[in-house]
């Protein structure tokens, strides 16, 4: 774990810990792979810094890593849980590849 200025935060770092607005509002779960929307939705709430995965105990982990067989893995998996969801939804396809995406990073840890 790590912690960086959001400056130097990069597209698919996996957050560590919650990141909460001035208020104390969430923004952001943890676990959470980091898109552009994520770092700019930060910086307009004020965030400076955040905890991410990976640091001094090795590289945070990039999503290009994680083999075809775990990613396929993890998309069957979370399938049986968004069975009933329309998927032509924009908003459920999206919420639906990011549990693939946090799925398949706890496989590659052995979870």
């Amino acid at each position: 774990m790590q912690k960086i200025k959001i400056d130097d935060a990069e597209l698919e770092m996996v957050v560590a810990e919650q990141v909460k607005g001035a208020k104390g509002q969430l923004l952001l779960a943890q676990g959470t792979v980091l898109t552009e929307k994520h770092i700019r939705v930060m910086k307009t709430w004020g965030v400076t810094s955040l905890m991410i995965e990976g640091g001094e105990d090795g590289p945070a982990e990039p999503l290009l890593q994680i083999p075809d067989a775990i990613l396929q893995q993890a998309s069957d998996l979370e399938g049986l849980r968004f069975k009933h969801v329309d998927r032509a939804n924009a908003v459920m396809t999206f919420l639906w590849q990011e549990k693939v995406k946090r799925r398949a990073l706890l496989l590659v840890k052995g979870g």
